[in-house]
């Protein structure tokens, strides 16, 4: 595994071949630039998360293309990720939590279903105001993640004049 410091001209010399490869800086260990057969470029870390060793599995975090950062900016980000899996934390761990955190369908689904006594009264009132649940519904914001739409408790009542609940 070839190490140099990756520059501009190092990323322009990078040519792609049939399998990705990577290019490992020697500024920061683990970081590199990955090339795909594409000729598409990108900045990445390796590491081994906590308690490390042969026996754990490396992981890989992308920073960001070519475009996005330079050779600089790409080494300070991966040197932050090396400090933080020197301190015993994951970098990818919360990307993963947010991806396994429930979506606002699945968490409409468990509200209907722990409250099946009361959802007759909810399609009485779906009756009276019809655009009550068709907005909660739009396909788009079914997929999004629970946490990126629920506000903090203190957004959802506004006590100023003209009192209203907000969802």
């Amino acid at each position: 595994m070839a190490t140099t410091k990756i520059l501009k001209h190092t990323i322009e010399a990078a040519e792609p071949k049939p399998n990705r490869y990577v290019v490992f800086d020697s500024v920061v260990p683990g970081s590199g630039l990955r090339v795909y057969p594409t000729g598409r470029k990108v900045w990445v870390f390796v590491y081994r998360p906590w308690p490390g060793g042969a026996g754990t599995t490396k992981k890989t975090a992308l920073i960001g293309t070519t475009d996005d950062f330079t050779p600089d900016h790409a080494r300070k980000l991966a040197d932050k990720m090396r400090a933080q899996v020197k301190t015993g934390k994951d970098p990818q761990a919360e990307k993963a939590a947010h991806r396994r955190a429930p979506t606002v369908k699945e968490v409409g689904d468990a509200f209907l279903v722990r409250h099946e006594p009361h959802q007759r009264h909810l399609e009485s009132r779906a009756a009276d105001q019809p655009q009550a649940l068709p907005r909660c519904r739009r396909p788009q914001q079914l997929r999004r993640q629970f946490a990126d739409v629920a506000r903090p408790v203190g957004q959802w009542v506004s006590f100023q004049p003209g009192f209203r609940i907000g969802l």
